[in-house]
């Protein structure tokens, strides 16, 4: 009875084998097929059925080549992608997808017109490397679905509309300039409303949206890592080569933002325009536009801001938070590659604070100073001040002040300096006038050194301020 009952299970195994054996070279002949019909634009080394221990589709040495235009072409290689499948479809020789992994991915972008610093793009060296992509689809999408997609996307990839099921992403990807990037999030294309309209084509909306950026090279300011966050979103396309992004209850570098819009146009050259919102009085406005003179090569960045917290943009940067207040600020950045390196900046800062040092405390100690004493809190470890101007230029590693002012109900100070953002470090110069009539003409040369948040001073008795003590004391012997 044992021979005979395990006759019947080898004899079931057997069979079991077989049929999916059979099915798997049917499979393969399918995908085969799918793969002959887009030579043109794909290519593959090998391609091999695994039922265990994950059903799965892996296609070896992948390359896929996307041809914009007579211009502009571009190339996405991977050492193997792993088109993961659903098990029961399979067993009747229907092909699902559930699910795709990248590893080492390659993406190349050939252009004829020249790179911003003026020399032609190479052709061999990946704008995008490392690529590491995990998706999970909601639900099933067949061989069938498979291949019109890529027929369309091959023909038209902004203009086709293509029926893709909601999708869970994890990507990894570094630039060039090995920087890394990371994105997760939910994603779904949609047919817009207006979709039947020339001005809007498609639209992908996202949701739990999670990103980063750690700079590896030079840093952003002061930080190597951008951390972007949004709870719902949408990028539209709209006409060709233009793009719309909207988000949602925004968190970048743990600064609070309600909404952002950003619009992009690639043609004739790539230019953007950015709209956010912090609350109802404050908000960012930002246009980029590249250049491809070879005088002025690369990006321009204009940003503008009203009623900005000094104090949290400094965080989200990192950068040694020395003033706080409500500001307008004008910004013009500069970069070869993107990612902006150097620029100038203008603040207009009111009813704000300097960190680290007491100013009224300090002018007491040299010059007469008309100050109620119940006012002023000698334990403070600030200065409050009604209206200050700033004017400085950004360097990778420094901002270096060219003109400051400070308006107090006392005093004014004025001066320029450095502030070293590696070290936390500042060397400031300034002269401080008491609002006195009878002493204004007397101006105390102070230097701040050390560490800004906390700041050493030292009264610099010089030629100039000793010419203006006897100055002083001739007009009051008159």
């Amino acid at each position: 009875m044992l021979k005979k009952i395990g006759t019947g299970l080898l004899f079931v195994i057997l069979a079991f084998f077989a049929f999916i054996y059979v099915q798997k070279g049917k499979i393969e002949e399918n995908i085969t097929a799918l793969l002959k019909e887009n030579a043109e634009h794909l290519q593959v080394k090998q391609v091999a059925l695994h039922f265990f221990p994950t059903p799965a589709v892996e296609l070896q040495d992948f390359a896929y080549n996307v041809v914009e235009n007579q211009l502009n072409q571009g190339q996405f290689r991977a050492n193997f992608i792993l088109a993961k499948l659903n098990l029961l479809p399979l067993l009747t020789g229907n092909v699902e997808f559930n699910g795709v992994e990248v590893v080492q991915g390659s993406l190349y972008y050939k252009a004829k017109d020249l790179a911003p610093n003026g020399q032609k793009h190479a052709q061999n060296t990946p704008h995008f490397q490392h690529i590491q992509l995990n998706l999970s689809l909601k639900s099933s999408f067949s061989l069938h679905s498979l291949g019109d997609a890529l027929a369309k996307f091959s023909t038209s990839p902004k203009a086709e509309k293509l029926s893709l099921p909601e999708m869970s992403l994890s990507l990894s990807v570094q630039n060039a300039q090995n920087d890394q990037f990371d994105l997760q999030g939910v994603f779904h294309f949609v047919d817009s409303p207006t979709s039947s309209s020339a001005s809007l084509l498609r639209q992908l909306n996202f949701s739990q949206l999670q990103s980063q950026i750690l700079l590896k090279n030079q840093p952003l300011f002061n930080t190597h890592k951008i951390n972007l966050s949004a709870q719902n979103g949408r990028l539209s396309w709209v006409g060709n080569d233009r793009y719309q992004l909207e988000l949602e209850n925004i968190s970048f570098n743990q600064l609070a933002l309600n909404s952002m819009t950003l619009q992009v146009q690639e043609s004739p050259v790539l230019s953007a325009t950015m709209q956010a919102r912090q609350s109802d009085n404050a908000g960012i406005s930002l246009s980029l536009r590249q250049q491809k003179e070879s005088y002025m090569a690369g990006y321009h960045w204009e940003i503008q801001g009203e009623q900005l917290s000094l104090a949290d943009w400094l965080a989200a940067f990192n950068v040694p938070q020395m003033v706080s207040g409500k500001t307008n600020v004008k910004v013009r950045l500069f970069s070869q590659d993107f990612l902006p390196r150097v620029g100038d900046f203008s603040f207009n800062i009111k009813d704000g604070k300097v960190s680290g040092i007491n100013l009224l405390q300090l002018i007491s100690q040299y010059a007469p100073i008309n100050v109620d004493p119940a006012s002023v809190n000698e334990k403070a470890i600030e200065t409050s001040f009604d209206v200050a101007q700033a004017q400085f230029q950004w360097q990778p590693d420094l901002l270096k002040v060219t003109q400051a002012k400070m308006l107090h109900q006392y005093f004014v100070m004025e001066g320029q300096g450095v502030a070293d953002l590696t070290q936390g470090t500042c060397d400031f110069r300034s002269q401080i006038a008491l609002n006195n009539p009878n002493y204004r003409a007397l101006a105390l040369p102070v230097h701040f050194f050390g560490d800004c948040q906390s700041p050493e001073y030292k009264l610099e008795i010089n030629r100039d301020f000793r010419q203006q003590l006897k100055d002083f004391i001739k007009e009051k012997l008159r």
